[in-house]
């Protein structure tokens, strides 16, 4: 486990600062990553290099997705309710409408200024397949709206 950590530590970090906003968040990640990594110490010992590598990825990526979805869910505490609040509620139910993976791609673009080919990173498809799902989102939540 320790060569493992030693080899790839750093270009997961490096890897993930860019999607995680930051070193920090990254390192979080990717400390997870390890964790889960000795939970599952056994498997990986039987699986080449180049699988472990991927296996350490795949996961890194699933703990950010992971982490994107509870931090749009963790509530919001105001004092007040406002308008520009109630139609953040309106939005957030609207986007119950989409699947998860949908959703989260919607969110990544929209709310956290993630590009497309950032996104198609994380998710493991193509820059047009993100773009196609995010304009059939917006189509649908249009839709919705003019009801």
């Amino acid at each position: 486990m320790e060569e493992l950590y030693t080899a790839y530590y750093e270009e997961l970090r490096n890897y993930f600062s860019k999607q995680a906003y930051g070193y920090a968040n990254a390192e979080d990640i990717v400390q997870e990553t390890f964790v889960k990594a000795i939970e599952h110490e056994e498997t990986l010992g039987r699986l080449d290099d180049k699988k472990r590598r991927a296996w350490l990825y795949r996961t890194a990526k699933n703990l950010l997705i992971d982490r994107i979805r509870h931090k749009k869910r963790e509530p919001q505490w105001e004092a007040k309710v406002s308008g520009e609040d109630i139609s953040d509620i309106e939005v957030d139910m609207m986007l119950g409408l989409l699947s998860d993976r949908d959703k989260s791609i919607f969110i990544l673009r929209h709310y956290e200024g993630y590009r497309a080919t950032e996104i198609a990173d994380i998710f493991q498809m193509t820059p047009a397949n993100v773009r196609a799902r995010l304009s059939l989102a917006r189509k649908l939540l249009k839709m919705e709206l003019e009801r």
